[in-house]
């Protein structure tokens, strides 16, 4: 019996499939996956609800845990209840407040679309995780429409406002908005 030459197959033994498929797609799978995030995460720096909020909600929590954790620093632990209501946009000390001559924190308050018209919500301020003081706010129906942002009015001293004003100040104090 001859060597057949045409009879006989080509098929290598040796030769085997490749198994990269799996690993090429869960590589276009991170890749997907990491520009998903990426555009998110873009989009709460920007602005856009409910990001924004999701990502605020994040830093206040981080900064808080951060703060509460610093050298020398005894206390417990303690974070306030997130707001499902409202967020804190800005944080600014003044010494132009009602009656004159008074120091105060002003703190922007903007509603998130599950705010209800015409409630009366208590606004409770932290401070490195501990509550300060508490106020309320009231938003009507239009102003919800367009999440319109009030501000509320906390008292500070003349040595706090020295010390806060023209200062970002949003990693030291955040609010919880609620019934």
């Amino acid at each position: 019996m001859g060597n057949k030459k045409y009879g006989k197959s080509h098929h290598n033994p040796n030769h085997r499939k490749s198994k990269n498929k799996p690993s090429f797609i869960w590589t276009q799978l991170a890749i997907i996956l990491c520009t998903i995030l990426g555009v998110l995460i873009v989009l709460s720096f920007i602005g856009v609800q409910p990001l924004a909020t999701y990502k605020n909600n994040i830093a206040n929590k981080l900064s808080s845990f951060l703060s509460s954790n610093s050298v020398g620093n005894p206390s417990p632990i303690t974070f306030p209840i997130p707001s499902s209501v409202a967020t804190a946009t800005r944080f600014q000390a003044s010494n132009s407040c009602y009656p004159p001559l008074q120091t105060c924190l002003y703190v922007n308050v903007q509603p998130n679309n599950v705010a209800i018209a015409n409630k009366t919500y208590v606004v409770d301020l932290y401070e490195k995780g501990h509550l300060r003081e508490s106020t309320t706010i009231l938003w009507n129906q239009p102003e919800i429409n367009i999440l319109q942002e009030k501000q509320v009015v906390f008292h500070i001293d003349n040595d706090e406002y020295n010390a806060y004003a023209f200062k970002d100040i949003s990693n030291i104090f955040s609010i919880s908005v609620h019934e």
